[in-house]
């Protein structure tokens, strides 16, 4: 049974229209993440689900229960949904104890204690918001959210706010606390690597419909266009001449995977080469596209190059990902080949 089910969803503000036929299923007991730029309609296709808002048409069921619909609606607190904002949104007046206790029946308050623990805050219950960190005091949310034991969990963007190492650690540390809880999330951000890292489910917004979704290595590996491609990861979306199993490029002849929405065909096409599977030689070793090499940035453990290839293969620059040890500097010349599977798209 899916935690959520939502099904021909349309909202517009005035004559802007925002949601245009959005359909999800949400696994139940998984973390789905939904990815979009920014106007996409993310924070309204959640609203409709928490029920702050109500859709224009299209349903909303949590578990088996209609929760909006033609002829039925529910207040967001009859809905067991559970919600975490961007900033936290907690109450300034009140101690991270009765923040969390906030809402709750007197006798379920002996939970709170436990769900402090559970956020990684024992003992902390009696500082206020101002006495948090903004990872703290996110923890304090989430913890507020598990109390009245919802069946779905609203995620909206809440690492943004952030400093990058913050985040990184606090996403591992909520997804933790959801297994543990055993309960339904929807994580909605525009951070793809956040949305990949994350999620069991991966679904793209776009258009205000959901253009595809699926596993976080499905999404990368096979994305259902090349604009989608673009949005999750880097690509590198190269001309191509489509002959049977393989297609032909300046990077050389690559098997096409099994999946490739161009299969079977023939003829000019665009294939999606990722930063990693393009192998960087030095200019006098063996044969490959010649190159030069225009940027590079370097983080450590690995590093992104810029390439500048001597011929036209698509795009004016390709991006490489290399180890540490193989950044070169820009200026060097090289030879570039791809390795492994692609996906490709005929050329209409």
């Amino acid at each position: 049974m899916s935690a959520l089910s939502v099904s021909g969803l349309h909202k517009a503000y005035g004559q802007v229209p925002v949601l245009e036929g959005l359909d999800l299923d949400v696994p139940k007991g998984a973390l789905t993440a939904v990815l979009g730029a920014s106007g996409s309609g993310k924070t309204t296709f959640l609203r409709i689900v928490a029920g702050f808002d109500r859709a224009d048409r299209g349903t909303v069921r949590l578990g088996e229960r209609l929760v909006d619909g033609a002829r039925r609606f529910l207040p967001p607190e009859r809905r067991g949904v559970g919600y975490v904002s961007q900033d936290g949104a907690l109450f300034p007046h009140l101690s991270a104890w009765h923040n969390v206790a906030f809402g709750l029946a007197r006798r379920e308050r002996a939970r709170v204690e436990e769900l402090l623990r559970l956020v990684g805050l024992p003992g902390l219950g009696g500082r206020f918001p101002h006495q948090l960190s903004g990872g703290e005091q996110q923890r304090v949310s989430l913890a507020r959210a598990l109390a009245p034991r919802p069946e779905l969990i609203l995620l909206d963007e809440p690492f943004s706010s952030l400093d990058a190492t913050l985040r990184a650690s606090l996403r591992a540390d909520v997804r933790a606390v959801l297994r543990e809880a055993g309960v339904s999330a929807i994580l909605v951000t525009h951070d793809q690597e956040e949305g990949l890292s994350l999620a069991d489910q991966v679904a793209v917004l776009r258009g205000g419909r959901i253009v595809q979704s699926g596993s976080p290595q499905e999404i990368y590996d096979r994305p259902a266009d090349p604009e989608l491609a673009r949005f999750v990861g880097s690509a590198n979306l190269v001309e191509a001449t489509l002959e049977g199993g393989s297609v032909r490029t300046a990077l050389g002849r690559l098997p096409l995977s099994d999946r490739t929405p161009a299969e079977g065909r023939n003829g000019p096409a665009i294939a999606l080469v990722r930063p990693e599977q393009i192998a960087v030689r030095p200019d006098d070793e063996g044969a490959g596209l010649r190159a030069t090499i225009t940027g590079r940035d370097f983080f450590g453990h690995d590093a992104v190059l810029h390439a500048r290839p001597e011929l036209p293969c698509g795009p004016d620059e390709l991006v490489i990902r290399v180890t540490g040890r193989e950044a070169l500097l820009p200026g060097a010349k090289v030879r570039l080949s791809a390795r492994g599977e692609v996906i490709a798209w005929a050329r209409r």
